[in-house]
């Protein structure tokens, strides 16, 4: 089993016994390889040989100094043979814009279509993806996405029924 924590930069990997403190259970690649960043990991998922994984909700630096964008950003992981490190295949930013850092993708899954194409569908943290409107419940939404060059680009905004 495999899991990704949002303050590390390291994949956990535990046995099927889920047992606490084994000796088995390892960090693969280096928990602080940015040392000023958190990784800001909410989703990963494995598909052909490659670990996806997707930071939350990135700053980015727009055109002027003066304004920043929020991106998701896809890391492409892949183990090296020992497996105990990884090497970054890939790292592309989601088209989709998000309001600030802390509501972005928290939760994920990639799928090859019936096209031969692979998706990712992102679900958004927060009512209408947005950290304003959170709170006006019934409003879930998911994002699917394909990559094109080094951009996630949005495919379809999917509702989310209400409950």
């Amino acid at each position: 089993y495999y899991a990704i924590c949002d303050n590390s930069w390291a994949i956990s990997r535990f046995t099927s016994s889920l047992t606490p403190f084994s000796n088995d259970n390892i960090m693969i690649g280096d928990p602080n390889r940015e040392e000023d960043e958190e990784s800001g990991y909410e989703v990963i998922f494995y598909n052909n040989s490659t670990f996806y994984v997707i930071r939350e909700s990135v700053k980015h630096e727009g055109t002027d100094k003066d304004e920043a964008e929020y991106h998701a950003i896809v890391e492409e992981l892949v183990l090296n043979d020992a497996g105990d490190d990884y090497d970054i295949k890939d790292q592309c930013s989601c088209e989709f814009e998000f309001e600030g850092t802390s509501k972005g993708f928290e939760g994920g899954f990639g799928m090859e279509g019936t096209d031969g194409e692979f998706y990712i569908v992102g679900l958004c943290e927060g009512n209408h993806c947005s950290e304003k409107k959170k709170d006006d419940k019934g409003h879930g939404r998911m994002v699917l996405m394909k990559k094109k060059g080094c951009l996630w680009i949005t495919v379809k905004q999917i509702n989310i029924p209400k409950t």
